[in-house]
């Protein structure tokens, strides 16, 4: 059981993880007119090459769920915290669009790698309350919020469109640092092997529920995605708004 204080400093450092994957969430599609300069690709071609982490997310949630089961939390969400470094250090230097979508795919693994760290260490923590994990959608809805008017005033300022990963790369290192110190216990369901729901145990009423939801969270998820990548080049090339 860790101490109130050492909670506290926990949170606060999930709580920022989550706040640079607001960022990380945006922040390809914010540039994507640098992108398509840099690369040297048409913006289509840009929108493809983001697509990527979707292949990321999708392809690494099972897995890393269960090593975060078997090996514990913290290798897990360091694991996510290094490969979003590497992808914030490095995405704005790449020349090559094929090695920049290797590395958005990356960006997809350490989305899940956070998801499946983060969310049980909250219930751990906690197991009385859910707060902890729905206020980390509203800690992303702020990273996505001050992203935007960051790339604007870099713009307005003709300043390296890089300086943005470079200031979520600093944030994340002096995260990894702080949380080096902190050893915390990893508490165990009381059968991790109930909440392995094999396929050929499912009713037809479980199994249609599942492809329902699952159809919902992609399709939502799509139109999300689609939508905030395209709505400000819609309302500048079409409606004549400004970048602000």
């Amino acid at each position: 059981m860790i101490s109130k204080s050492l909670r506290r400093k926990v949170m606060f450092i999930l709580y920022t993880n989550y706040f640079l994957h607001g960022l990380g969430l945006l922040i390809l599609t914010q540039n994507m007119f640098a992108f398509s300069k840099s690369w040297n690709i048409p913006l289509s071609t840009v929108s493809y090459t983001i697509s990527a982490v979707g292949i990321g997310r999708i392809s690494a949630y099972y897995i890393l769920g269960s090593f975060s089961d078997r090996i514990g939390r913290k290798p897990v969400l360091y694991a996510g915290m290094l490969s979003y470094l590497l992808f914030f250090i490095m995405t704005p230097f790449i020349k090559d669009f094929h090695l920049a979508y290797l590395l958005i795919i990356l960006a997809g693994v350490a989305n899940s790698a956070l998801d499946a760290s983060t969310y049980p260490i909250f219930l751990e923590i906690d197991k009385k309350s859910t707060a902890p994990s729905i206020l980390i959608k509203a800690v992303m809805s702020m990273g996505e919020f001050v992203l935007p008017i960051s790339v604007v005033y870099v713009e307005k300022l003709q300043l390296w469109f890089g300086i943005n990963f470079m200031i979520a790369a600093a944030i994340l290192f002096i995260n990894f640092i702080l949380l080096l110190p902190i050893e915390f216990s990893d508490q165990s369901f009381s059968s991790k092997e109930n909440f392995h729901l094999k396929l050929n145990q499912m009713s037809n009423r479980q199994f249609f529920l599942l492809c329902s939801l699952a159809l919902y969270g992609y399709s939502s998820m799509a139109i999300m995605i689609h939508f905030t990548q395209w709505v400000s080049i819609f309302a500048g090339k079409e409606l004549d708004m400004t970048k602000v």
